[in-house]
């Protein structure tokens, strides 16, 4: 009944809504998912900052009272927006991640989903002038720092 709901109940209904519904719906009846049943994607990424509103961001971390400060947050926003990155990769990044490879700036990430991220412009040049000021210590607030509690990156910013 949750899959004919799904199909024909929430016609025209983007399939994140759909998969929401049936998620709850599940939920409460304590269905279980059938094989060969339609999965529905989840809701699609948000779209990326405008070059507007990067080019706001790098002045609201430029204009930062203290130097360090300023230099933390180009770093967020070097390997957050131009990389990608999430809050726990941007803290385990060190300099030595940051590399040219085929005339393109790329992040060595580790972890649970290690992969190789390129850095977008303009923020290939922060990460790579970071990446040399640091060389093999943290990118993001050198030096020693409690790197796993969850509000590192908030309370370092703020």
């Amino acid at each position: 009944m949750i899959e004919a709901f799904c199909a024909q109940g929430l016609v025209g209904r983007t399939d994140a809504t759909k998969g929401t519904h049936r998620s709850v719906l599940r939920q409460h009846t304590g269905a279980v998912l059938l094989a060969g049943r339609p999965r529905y994607p989840g809701a699609p990424a948000k779209a990326p900052y405008s070059a507007a509103e990067r080019a706001e961001l790098v002045s609201i971390a430029r204009a930062q009272p203290k130097g360090w400060r300023g230099e933390a947050a180009l770093v967020v926003l070097a390997l957050g927006v131009g990389a990608g990155l999430r809050s726990g990769e941007i803290v385990a990044a060190r300099g030595s991640h940051v590399v040219a490879r085929d005339g393109q700036l790329v992040v060595s990430v580790g972890g649970d989903r290690a992969r190789t991220v390129a850095v977008e412009e303009p923020f290939a040049e922060v990460a790579m002038a970071g990446a040399r000021r640091v060389g093999e210590d943290h990118l993001f607030h050198p030096g020693p720092a409690d790197r796993h509690y969850a509000n590192f990156v908030n309370d370092v910013c703020r």
